[in-house]
């Protein structure tokens, strides 16, 4: 030791140029005044001397607009922050720490270590994990959607069959159809296609394809549908219960996140009971928060209303020590308890995005549960139960509808013509065109697909807009080609409805753009 201590400043130097960290010793004004022989392997080689050099010179050119020294300056404690710079090409763990002298600060200690493999490496096992969730759910769908054909497929052909009146294999002659019959297959029917849809949603909300929309929703159907389709992925050695209560509140909120926030939940409930036999247990209810019950919360909320969603498993559990990093990105704690990956970083982001609360109790081979308090809302827009098709809105204008899926050029225009509309059926961008121009019918609205061969929707309704700036353009998207609402205002599309249409949402949404238009 003594030894050590005699050396002074050429011990010292050694010391620092030892270390595996790029360190610099900055002045107040950010100025290098010492360099370790790891900051200058980590430099381009053009930087033959650094000294002298404001730290960003080195590192981005420019002044950081997330410089860390910043923080040091105004906090007076150390800070560290994950940085690209796109000039070394690198990914950098920057930590910055304050140098004082009598209390004084005189300058700074700049350390930057290269994670560049360590992202790589992260963002491979991202997409080696989702192709992991991908074959997983395929499984899931599959069965769904055979079950959701089989519904379709079925109803259809005992229609055939009743209508036919024919003697079937046995000689029995198919029972005459009544009314109340048609109407029962027809609306087994409907709800398979519902089904399918909400399905369709599911995957669109796990490949990250659907765009954020909050507003006024009962969170009841979402758990429900989600519950769905978590007990055809969740294995067969963990039971799934849900008491899911009927008569909530509105949240303020968007359905595709409460369906992220709950699929991830459940992910990381299946991950803690891993191989052996285990329940989750997923509850909503209301809840009415005071100071005098809030001592049972392991965080802080403000008295009020809340919506609660949790889930309770009888995995591994956590310690305090473990609690307290679940939403870091990728921490795991190594012996397979806890490897949050990206699921629970994702799902404190979205309870922050929507002013919401997770409540968090666990005890090492106790489970664990998690309940996110959402703040419950009084007020919202009233929707409409009556679904009847007689009480559909109706018009008497000239429609062109354009799709190339002929199927549905066929059905939309046998819709719009039984709301009293003309529909002049269009294949294509082209043949929209051409019926604009020939003038032998007046047209009054358009109404288009967006994916379309040789003419997208939004190139289509361009085109209309220097023929005729007024016509009215309603814009139709299947997520083949992701258009969003506000994209396609930008473009003069009038109104934008997602596939698959509701014939009462089309025939509303018919009516308000001609509404609008002839106030304008």
């Amino acid at each position: 030791m003594d030894e050590l201590r005699s050396g002074g400043s050429e011990t010292w130097q050694h010391i620092f140029d030892a270390l595996v960290e790029s360190v610099l010793i900055l002045n107040k004004d950010k100025e290098v005044v010492e360099a370790n022989r790891a900051a200058y392997a980590l430099l381009p080689s053009t930087y033959t001397e650094i000294i002298g050099h404001k730290c960003y010179e080195l590192f981005a050119c420019l002044e950081c607009q997330d410089c860390p020294l910043e923080h040091v300056r105004n906090k007076g404690d150390s800070y560290s922050l994950d940085m690209e710079r796109s000039l070394l090409g690198k990914y950098l763990r920057v930590t910055c720490a304050p140098l004082f002298k009598n209390d004084v600060l005189v300058g700074y200690i700049h350390s930057a270590l290269d994670i560049t493999q360590q992202r790589n490496l992260k963002n491979q096992l991202v997409q080696a994990r989702k192709m992991d969730a991908i074959s997983t759910l395929a499984g899931g769908i599959a069965h769904d959607f055979n079950n959701i054909l089989g519904v379709i497929l079925g109803n259809a052909d005992l229609l055939q069959y009743r209508l036919s009146g024919d003697v079937g294999q046995m000689g029995v002659m198919a029972p005459e159809l009544e009314k109340v019959d048609i109407q029962e297959h027809l609306l087994a029917i409907q709800k398979a296609g519902q089904r399918a849809e909400d399905l369709v949603n599911q995957i669109l909300t796990f490949s990250r394809q659907t765009s954020t929309s909050r507003r006024d929703v009962i969170i009841t159907p979402i758990i429900k549908e989600t519950v769905k389709f978590l007990k055809s992925t969740v294995p067969a050695t963990i039971e799934l219960r849900a008491e899911i209560a009927e008569d909530v509140g509105y949240i303020y909120a968007d359905p595709t996140q409460i369906h992220q926030a709950l699929m991830n939940l459940c992910t990381n409930a299946v991950e803690a009971i891993g191989d052996q036999h285990g329940v989750i247990e997923i509850t909503v209810k209301e809840k009415k928060v005071t100071s005098a019950g809030a001592e049972t919360l392991s965080q802080h909320l403000q008295n009020g209303e809340y919506i609660v969603l949790s889930v309770k498993d009888t995995g591994v559990g956590m310690s305090e020590e473990v609690l307290e990093r679940i939403y870091d990105p990728f921490f795991t704690t190594g012996d397979g308890g806890v490897d949050s990956g990206l699921g629970l970083a994702v799902l404190h982001g979205i309870a922050t995005q929507h002013n919401a609360t997770i409540d968090v109790h666990s005890e090492p081979g106790k489970g664990a549960e998690f309940a996110i308090y959402f703040p419950k809302v009084n007020t919202f827009k009233e929707k409409g139960t009556n679904n009847a098709v007689a009480t559909m809105l109706k018009g008497s204008e000239t429609l062109i509808f354009a799709d190339d899926e002929e199927e549905l050029v066929k059905m939309f225009s046998e819709m719009l013509e039984y709301l009293g509309y003309t529909v002049l059926p269009a294949a294509s961008g082209q043949e929209v065109l051409a019926h604009i121009k020939n003038k032998l019918h007046k047209i009054d609205m358009v109404i288009t697909d967006q994916t379309m061969p040789h003419m997208t929707g939004l190139e289509l309704a361009r085109a209309i807009k220097k023929l005729q700036a007024n016509l009215p353009v309603i814009l139709c998207s299947g997520y083949a080609e992701p258009v969003t609402e506000e994209s396609a205002r930008k473009e003069g599309i009038n109104a934008f409805l997602a596939k698959p249409i509701d014939m009462k949402d089309l025939a509303v949404t018919i009516r308000q753009v001609f509404l609008l238009n002839s106030t304008q």
